[in-house]
């Protein structure tokens, strides 16, 4: 539903559903603008199917936040990461020989390549 001033709000039908408890109200002109600076066209419809989204994971962003996470530790993954990251450690450099090996045209240092500019 779109309100006098042009922002999205739920249907009051919906008001007692605890889906939509918290729901918040996305203007119509915040939503046109944050596509203008995506410089993404929207239409009307869009617009408003946009705006209700946002608002209802606004809502979402909301019961995240009142999660109670004490005593939870915090991860950057969700699966225990085992030898992601070695030991750097400094190993000889590989032959030159060994490198040129593999490259369809070199000289005795450097790989030869097609001109790319003139």
């Amino acid at each position: 539903m779109v309100n006098a001033q042009g922002a999205i709000r739920p249907d009051p039908q919906g008001a007692d559903d605890p889906e939509l408890s918290g729901y918040r109200i996305i203007p119509r002109e915040t939503v046109e603008n944050m596509a203008g600076l995506a410089r993404i066209g929207l239409t009307d419809d869009e617009v408003g199917r946009l705006a209700e989204e946002l608002g209802s994971l606004s809502a979402l962003s909301d019961q995240l936040a009142e999660a109670d996470v004490d005593g939870v530790e915090p991860t950057t993954h969700t699966a225990q990461i085992n030898g992601a990251l070695r030991e750097d450690t400094v190993v000889p450099p590989t032959p030159l020989p060994v490198i040129l090996a593999n490259a369809p045209e070199h000289d005795e240092t450097c790989f030869i390549v097609p001109k790319v500019l003139e």
